[in-house]
């Protein structure tokens, strides 16, 4: 049974990320920190401490202080069957899911699309049944998570050198996006 492919992903209008669209925020508001930068796609985690109203860390914070929606989660029966995957079918089952979200943020990702793509074996096509259903499931939670989330599930397999090229495209994304926006 194949895998379930992009096209079965909803059409999602992209997201131009230009300089014009890009809200500037000044300094003495908390939010131009580092940890902001890349928001909405590429930031850090929201601070916790930004959230209750008290950041200590100000600019130099390396976490976002701005709002995010609630992130998705994976069920029960999804916890237990990613751990189970190798590697190859992990990138192969993620890759449609990672295509997708670098066309929708209309970002350069490239690089990261041919390091996954790289890790990616063909035996994620060939599935059983039951498998294959759950699969299914897998692939609409897939679709509600961005980019950095799914490449995380990615580097905590992979090798420390593929990881430490991971992390580096998406800190290159993410540094060289416009100023945060809310």
């Amino acid at each position: 049974v194949p895998l379930a492919s992009p096209d079965s992903a909803p059409v999602v209008a992209p997201v131009q990320i230009t300089a014009a669209s890009v809200q500037t925020v000044e300094s003495d508001t908390g939010r131009s920190n580092c940890g902001s930068r890349g928001h909405p796609h590429f930031c850090r985690r929201p601070c916790v401490c930004f959230a209750k109203g008290h950041c200590k860390s100000g600019d130099a914070c390396e976490y976002c202080h701005f709002t995010h929606a609630k992130s998705p989660s994976f069920n029960k029966w999804e916890r237990a069957m990613i751990p189970n995957m190798d590697t190859g079918t992990l990138c192969s089952v993620f890759l449609p899911h990672i295509r997708h979200a670098v066309e929708t943020t209309q970002i350069e990702g490239t690089r990261i699309i041919e390091i996954i793509e790289a890790l990616a074996t063909a035996s994620a096509d060939e599935v059983s049944g039951t498998q294959a259903d759950g699969l299914k499931q897998l692939h609409r939670t897939l679709r509600k998570f961005a980019l950095p989330a799914l490449l995380d599930q990615i580097i905590r397999r992979v090798s420390s050198q593929t990881a430490t090229l991971l992390r580096d495209e998406i800190e290159t994304l993410r540094t060289t996006q416009p100023s945060c926006r809310e």
